[in-house]
This record gives C-alpha cells, sequence and structure tokens, in this order.
C-alpha cells in the first residue's frame, strides 16, 4: 500500500474555502508539497497553488500557528 500524507486539514490553502478531502480525491483537486497533501475546492485553485505552492503552504502554516 502507497504511502498517503494526510491533509494539513479540508481548507483551501489558496482561497480558504472548506474542500471535502475525499471528493477533492476522486476528482483529482489535491496535490502533495514537502510530505504534505493539500486539497483544493476548484481546478483554478489548484492551478494556482501548482504555479507557487512555497507561497501558498507558507500562508498556510502561518495560519496554523
Amino acid at each position: 500500500m502507497p504511502y498517503e500524507a494526510e491533509p494539513i486539514d479540508e481548507t483551501d490553502p489558496v482561497c480558504g474555502m472548506e474542500a471535502d478531502a475525499d471528493q477533492a480525491h476522486d476528482v483529482g483537486l489535491e496535490t502533495e508539497y514537502s510530505g504534505r497533501r493539500y486539497v483544493f475546492c476548484s481546478e483554478p485553485c489548484l492551478e494556482a497553488f501548482n504555479a507557487d505552492p512555497a507561497r501558498y503552504a507558507q500562508l498556510e502554516e502561518r495560519s496554523a500557528i
């Protein structure tokens, strides 16, 4: 069984909207960055994250503190 990183939470790191982790997985609205899985509410948010993942991962880390 392959390793699956747990999502940080169920909040889209780009727009801040809630995102259903299971549904995001089913439709391909998830990605992994630095060993963490991120889920997204829409394709544009996923694309924005993939264009600059360090920016959005950093925002997510700051909001978790």
